[in-house]
């Protein structure tokens, strides 16, 4: 009865049926270390990552004036996509920056 009640507790985090169909990207960095992002297209367009270090985030697209710009409402993680790169910032510092897999850079 214990584990019904926490699986009722944990799957709505686990599963979110709002977010349903999003593309599958893994960003790798010089020292081979990967950031996994999924997107979310539509009108409330996200990103959901999964750092390095294991710490996830899930942000809604920003403003931007160039290429795709996620960001947590007092933009302390800002993630960046441009083309086949991106950036991670926390707290106005660059924590990332990788590649698409199979990039040449």
């Amino acid at each position: 009865m214990l584990a019904l009640a926490i699986l009722a507790l944990v799957y709505p985090l686990i599963i979110d049926p709002c977010k349903s169909n999003g593309v599958h990207a893994v960003f790798f960095n010089k020292n081979d270390r990967n950031v996994s992002a999924v997107f979310y297209a539509g009108e409330n367009a996200s990103v959901d990552l999964v750092l390095p270090d294991g710490r996830r985030f899930s942000l809604p697209q920003a403003m931007s004036a160039s290429g795709a710009r996620y960001a947590d409402k007092n933009e302390n993680v800002v993630f960046w996509n441009k083309g086949d790169m991106i950036f991670i910032e926390e707290h106005g510092k660059e924590i990332f920056r990788g590649y698409e897999k199979g990039a040449d850079k």
